[in-house]
């Protein structure tokens, strides 16, 4: 209520040239569309770093050009604004390199994309939802109550510094999983009901080394968040929870589905697509958008003349392991 935008200094941290927190970033950034003061204005740093082994010396990693797509992408998708420290290479002894995407490469074109035609599109959701049953909460010291509304946990002891609990027996059907939840909270003691309050969600015991864990906020309103689990190994996992403070937590929603968290977003002149998975996944273009053509922009030398090729995409499009893509609408 008093600040109007988040920065990421680095997306989603400065060291995760992996995009592993992939869910974790976008919760934040969307959180903060839903929360901040009007007007609204969150945007992205795009860098990343790593040590040298020399005390306060950092260097940038070598990152491939499909990395860097990914993460304007979620620019795209989440209304951020982007400025970079990591920037291409130079050309024609201009002082700094353009992305290729941020002026359609050489078309050199800035606003290009023109206004989003909807809210981005997570695929997973337009599969089916997996829990058939009520949701089977367990957890020490603290009280479970079935509501109208959803259920309800809060801790035995108002000291406590936060509250620990988890969903029983989620299915799963192969290594992807994306959890989808709703959830508000009562404020904690001292602050003002508009602060958030910390959660964490993950799947497999603790201490296992392919723990995947992401971040979200809870406050005073509905929040919708997302989780993508990449490595499940079993048929059903349980969903462990961590947040801060004693206060009660209301979670009015929750629904799994097996697939990836690819998404897409249409704008007026073209197409921001991604793929955090591990694995390659095709978007299925002719049944998304049918009648409608799209083509790679032409890119520059210098960059990815191989993904930015120029040519016409067909009714499917591959995109490799934690790749985003931008498209051109043809006309």
């Amino acid at each position: 209520g008093i600040l109007n935008g988040i920065e990421s200094e680095g997306w989603p941290h400065l060291r995760d040239h992996e995009i592993n927190d992939w869910s974790g970033g976008l919760n934040r950034h969307f959180f903060w569309n839903e929360n901040a003061r009007p007007p609204v204005a969150n945007y992205i740093n795009h860098k990343f770093n790593e040590p040298t082994g020399r005390p306060g010396v950092v260097r940038p990693p070598d990152v491939p050009f499909s990395t860097h797509r990914l993460v304007f992408a979620v620019g795209m998708f989440t209304n951020s604004a982007i400025c970079y420290s990591f920037a291409p290479p130079t050309e024609r002894g201009a002082p700094l390199g353009i992305w290729d995407e941020f002026c359609i490469g050489t078309e050199n074109k800035l606003g290009w994309l023109g206004k989003p035609l909807g809210p981005a599109v997570r695929m997973a959701m337009r599969q089916p939802d997996m829990l058939n049953e009520k949701l089977k909460p367990t957890g020490d010291g603290v009280n479970f109550e079935r509501r109208s509304t959803g259920l309800t946990v809060k801790a035995e002891n108002p000291k406590d510094k936060e509250m620990r609990f988890r969903l029983k027996n989620i299915p799963c059907d192969g290594p992807d999983l994306l959890v989808s939840l709703t959830a508000r909270g009562d404020k904690m003691n001292g602050y003002p009901p508009e602060v958030a309050r910390l959660m964490y969600v993950s799947v497999g015991p603790k201490g296992q080394t392919n723990r995947e864990s992401f971040m979200t906020w809870v406050n005073n309103k509905d929040f919708d968040s997302t989780f993508y689990f990449s490595k499940i190994g079993s048929e059903s996992v349980d969903l462990e929870f961590v947040i801060e403070g004693s206060e009660t937590l209301m979670i009015s929603r929750v629904e799994a589905r097996a697939h990836p968290d690819a998404m897409l977003r249409e704008f007026e002149h073209g197409l921001v697509l991604a793929n955090p998975s591990p694995r390659q996944y095709i978007f299925d273009l002719g049944t998304l958008f049918p009648g409608q053509k799209f083509r790679r922009l032409k890119g520059s030398a210098t960059q990815d003349p191989v993904a930015n090729d120029g040519s016409k995409v067909g009714d499917k499009l591959e995109l490799s392991p934690k790749e985003g893509l931008f498209l051109v609408k043809v006309e």
